[in-house]
């Protein structure tokens, strides 16, 4: 048997018992931190170190005992139970599971069965530390759930299959986050930015840029690392997730994979804009009133400083509840090198054919815009206003802009954004009330009692005016046409109607059934707007515009996402509440269709596309009688091309009608298959489409010959 070697002798053996028997292990450890910390240069630090101690263990330890144990592990230092080793550069970051028993079968799982991988860790001040993730499968082996497929548990989810389950235990698991892949993040660095992105907008390159200087000022690090990606993707993913948890959810199903995580926050983007309208438009019952004044009034207002790169086919149409049909562009951001996405290619020759009538109506529409600029009213009422506040845009304008016209958001009078939207046309009177009644619908009752808007006369107008009429009666539109509407106090006095100067003003709003409630009782109020905030639109946008080159670089999946963290953030700051917080709510929240009519718009477009694809496949080749088809035909085998490639080919075709070839046309069948040239049918395809490409190159010069006269005039 090999001898001992002890490092600790006899006398300090005794010495260290003596100790443990006045104080506990945990007791010593703490008294010895405590003096450790404390300045020597205070006169009663060791009154306020027994004080300390005894308050904190309920203990009566006199101060000499105190006095001689600091004494003794300060002239012992190798008995002493500290040390002043970094572990976080020693030993390797671990992260375990948060949970060691399964979910779905309930058997405990053993440490043998747990496998690790090596992943890079982000942490605060730039620092980067090799951390393995420990992770346990269970397969419900000798259980009633042997069916139920294989599940694993990571150090914040768990995964079965492809997706990851989140519950609230799971994301608040730890001082770490580890969402997946080779990648994890200090909890303190999401948190941290979300403050910094709040407090002074810092996109995530700058926000990277700064960590990376202050890990190599501190001599953690020797070069700058490309992060940025990484920390936007595990902004946007944690930041959801909580937000989902944050409104009620139990559990949340995230796709595992990291990329399909923006198409899954774009297809669950409705519900989650349902959730954000119910929550703040109640936020006076669930966290309590900003005031006397809480939402006595929403404020909408347009903002298009934040426009981002979008799609230049603006006649997409929608249909929701009220209107039949509503146009209001594509969202989607252009591929390389093109002005149009990947769903309106074919708007190129749409583009081409209307381009050749614009010089003929531009004078015709100047003259009618100049005659409709200096009509006056036969009559003064709802039916006509005589103020010149109209935002809404010409078409030719429109349709050649290739961003985004900013969004238009509903902000009550106590600064709590409510409901939002973006804007690819421009700020149309249509759009507006399609916003207000989805919001009325998501708040469930809990709408405010006045509208505010800079242009509030012709909203008002046109609800009026189109009520019943082109508008439909639903009884979201029903509260609308009853809720008085006003103007701000700022742009009011660019109002010069006789109507809107009389049934505008804010300072004589007036609805009988709001009510104040004061310290005492009830009493009615008159004048819904006095002394109410009509400027907390504004307000948010000037808070807003600083984001705008963030807003304008985001793509069409995570723009709507972004700005709805962002939103949520800024109400949670304002009305002091942790992110952290749980409203049950869930079970509460209505079901509203229609609410993002980008999200309308784009499944619209991709339906129409998939039963075009399927008309186009059956009616490609024409139907030829059977006796004028050659029994060769359709018995011999072919090496033409699918239908869907000849699609292809054809669109491409009728975008460079330049470049008819042979070689990029469809395929033809051979002639000894082929009983006559007019019979087959890809031949009459193919005239077809070189018939229309000639035309369009006849429109071409002869447009072209018009501008020619014109210079030389």
């Amino acid at each position: 048997m090999s001898e001992t070697n002890y490092h600790c002798t006899d006398q300090e053996i005794k010495q260290i018992v003596y100790f443990l028997r006045l104080f506990r292990p945990n007791e010593l450890g703490f008294l010895l931190n405590i003096g450790s910390k404390w300045s020597r240069y205070d006169p009663n630090r060791l009154e306020r170190i027994t004080f300390l101690f005894n308050s904190t263990f309920k203990t009566n330890q006199p101060v000499n005992i105190v006095q001689h144990t600091l004494t003794f592990f300060d002239r012992n230092r190798s008995l002493s139970f500290n040390h002043n080793f970094p572990l976080n550069e020693i030993a390797v970051q671990q992260l375990d599971p948060f949970r060691s028993d399964c979910p779905v079968c309930g058997n405990n799982l053993h440490l043998i069965a747990a496998s690790v991988q090596l992943v890079k860790m982000y942490c605060l001040k730039g620092r980067m530390i090799e951390t393995r993730v420990f992770s346990v499968t269970c397969s419900h082996n000798q259980t009633s759930h042997t069916k139920e497929p294989p599940i694993s548990i990571y150090p914040n989810f768990i995964r079965q299959g492809s997706l990851d389950t989140w519950t609230s235990d799971s994301l608040n698991s730890g001082d770490f986050v580890y969402l997946g892949g080779r990648h994890a993040f200090e909890r303190a660095l999401i948190e941290g930015y979300t403050c910094q992105l709040l407090g002074s907008p810092s996109s995530w390159n700058k926000a990277v840029d700064g960590w990376n200087l202050e890990a190599f000022n501190s001599g953690s690090a020797e070069k700058r690392n490309s992060w940025q990606l990484r920390l936007s993707l595990a902004f946007m993913k944690y930041k959801t997730i909580q937000f989902d948890l944050c409104v009620g959810n139990t559990v949340v199903n995230v796709p595992s994979s990291i990329g399909a995580f923006d198409q899954w926050a774009w297809d669950t983007i409705p519900d989650r804009l349902v959730s954000f309208v119910y929550l703040w438009s109640n936020h006076a019952s669930l966290m309590g009133a900003c005031g006397i004044d809480c939402c006595r009034c929403i404020v909408m207002d347009g903002h298009q400083k934040c426009r981002r790169r979008v799609c230049r086919a603006k006649q997409v149409m929608v249909s929701t509840e009220e209107f039949d049909s509503l146009k209001i562009g594509c969202c989607r951001t252009p591929i390389r090198g093109s002005q149009y996405c990947e769903l309106h290619q074919d708007q190129h020759l749409v583009d081409d054919l209307s381009s050749s009538s614009i010089g003929q109506n531009k004078q015709h529409s100047s003259l009618s815009t100049y005659r409709q600029k200096w009509r006056r009213r036969s009559h003064i009422g709802l039916d006509a206003t005589s103020c010149r506040t109209r935002k809404s845009k010409p078409d030719a304008y429109v349709n050649r802009c290739s961003r985004s016209f900013g969004l238009i958001a509903g902000v009550t009078n106590c600064k709590i954004i409510v409901t939002f939207s973006e804007l690819f046309r421009c700020e149309t009177l249509r759009e507006i009330l399609s916003l207000l009644f989805s919001t009325i619908r998501a708040s469930d009752g809990c709408f405010p009692p006045t509208v505010v808007y800079d242009d509030g006369c012709h909203l008002a107008e046109y609800l009026q005016n189109h009520f019943d009429v082109d508008l439909a009666v639903t009884p979201a539109s029903m509260v609308l046409k009853r809720t008085p509407f006003s103007i701000d106090r700022v742009h009011f006095k660019n109002h010069v109607g006789r109507w809107c100067r009389k049934n505008m003003n804010p300072d004589n709003n007036r609805c009988s059934d709001i009510y104040i409630l004061t310290s005492s009782e009830q009493i009615p109020s008159v004048l819904v707007l006095d002394g109410v905030n009509t400027e907390a639109a504004e307000q948010l946008f000037s808070w807003l515009k600083g984001y705008a080159n963030i807003l304008s670089c985001l793509g069409w999946r995570r723009s709507a996402s972004f700005m709805l963290i962002l939103f949520h953030n800024k109400n949670l700051e304002r009305k002091n509440v942790r992110p952290t917080r749980t409203f049950e709510i869930i079970s509460k929240i209505p079901q509203v269709k229609n609410i993002c009519l980008a999200h309308v718009a784009d499944s619209t477009t991709l339906s129409d596309m998939k039963i075009k694809n399927k008309t186009d496949h059956l009616d490609l080749v024409p139907q030829i009688p059977a006796q004028h088809l050659n029994p060769a035909m359709t018995l011999a085998p072919t090496t033409s091309k699918s239908s869907d490639e000849v699609l292809s080919n054809d669109t491409a075709l009728c975008r460079k009608p330049d470049a008819l070839s042979p070689k990029r046309g469809p395929p033809l069948l051979p002639p000894e298959t082929t009983p006559s040239l007019f019979n087959n049918p890809w031949t009459v395809i193919a005239n077809t489409i070189r018939e229309d490409a000639q035309k369009i190159q006849r429109i071409k010069l002869s447009k072209y010959r018009r501008n020619a006269k014109r210079w030389r005039k």
